[in-house]
């Protein structure tokens, strides 16, 4: 099955954009995710989902850094469900980091409140086409 899911594109003063997709955890929690290409692995805000994640835990191997280089704490915890478009996502393992800086920054430029990244991983495993042009994503499930 294709979803087709509309995508917003935030241009910056020195030409970079940054994509977003909306997201529904839970079926009642609404929120924004960059799609992030160059993330290896797709990332949420424990801060914002602290209430709807379950089995958080710290895996020793697991370890994120950012752009800069810098380590990043990170944790592992499972969302019950969330949807892009009209697919429904269930029990997904997902990496949690704290976006508080990256929060910051957006509230400052656009006023988004950012929930996670949309990384490599998640892109790959739905076989995601981008078209900036029409800007829409397009999801194999």
């Amino acid at each position: 099955m294709k979803s087709i899911i509309p995508i917003k594109i935030l241009k910056f003063d020195d030409g970079g954009c940054h994509m977003f997709v909306n997201v529904t955890f839970n079926s009642k929690i609404k929120g924004k995710l960059i799609i992030d290409t160059g993330a290896t692995k797709t990332v949420f805000d424990i801060n914002l989902l602290n209430e709807i994640i379950t089995d958080i835990y710290i895996p020793e191997e697991l370890k994120s850094a950012g752009i800069e280089a810098n380590m990043i704490e990170s944790k592992v915890g499972k969302i019950n469900k969330f949807k892009i478009g009209k697919l429904l996502i269930k029990d997904y393992n997902v990496v949690l980091i704290n976006m508080q800086n990256i929060n910051q920054l957006y509230e400052n430029i656009s006023n988004l409140k950012i929930w996670g990244l949309l990384g490599g991983d998640f892109l790959s495993e739905y076989n995601a086409k981008i078209d900036y042009k029409k800007k829409l994503l397009t999801i194999w499930h």
